[in-house]
């Protein structure tokens, strides 16, 4: 339950960044990956800014990750998330990490998983 739990708050972190037509099994495990690389960067800049809980992000950040790789392949999903961790890092950075930061805390203020305490 916990899982699945998991998997439905990081596909709803994810689901802006796709069109609303019908996805297909590679595109919901892109946008996994999508997801887990907005929690990984959650992790790694917001904690200056902001209280938040590392724990529950990163266990979206894996779970998220290990269902894109039953799809992909380890290889692949690797290959896929280096790439994408890669673009998010540099989205923080033309950005700026505060107000990045800031725009994720009022993307998620609405969601289940409260990653940001304050």
């Amino acid at each position: 339950m916990r899982y699945q739990a998991l998997i439905a708050v990081a596909l709803a972190v994810s689901a802006q960044a796709l069109p609303s037509r019908a996805q297909t099994q590679e595109e919901q495990a892109l946008a996994l990956l999508r997801a887990s690389s907005a929690q990984s960067a959650i992790i790694t800049f917001c904690g200056k800014h902001y209280t938040i809980d590392g724990t529950t992000a990163l266990r979206i950040s894996q779970t998220a990750r290990d269902v894109a790789t039953k799809v992909l392949g380890q290889e692949r999903a690797n290959a896929a998330f280096k790439d994408e961790l890669a673009r998010r890092y540099a989205e923080v950075k033309e950005v700026g990490e505060q107000q990045w930061c800031t725009d994720q805390r009022d993307e998620l203020s609405e969601g289940d998983a409260r990653i940001f305490k304050n």
